[in-house]
């Protein structure tokens, strides 16, 4: 893991549904959007804005990702 600033294009993905091991990220600029995609298209769970953090449970204990974050605008 990594506490060096980093910037992600519109639409990347930071961490998918099934990874393990992703990193937690603190928004300084753009949005990341959490997707959730059990049963059928892709639904928004939540946005996070400028001075918001991503991460879970999952993070502490090992689970693989339930969600999707995915970059929106410059981040």
């Amino acid at each position: 893991m990594s506490s060096t600033p980093r910037s992600a294009a519109d639409g990347e993905i930071l961490f998918a549904e099934g990874d393990r091991g992703f990193d937690f990220y603190v928004v300084v600029s753009g949005r990341v959007e959490i997707l959730e995609h059990s049963g059928g298209p892709p639904t928004t769970v939540t946005v996070h804005e400028p001075g918001e953090f991503t991460g879970d449970v999952d993070m502490v204990t090992g689970r693989s990702a339930l969600v999707t974050a995915v970059a929106r605008g410059a981040t």
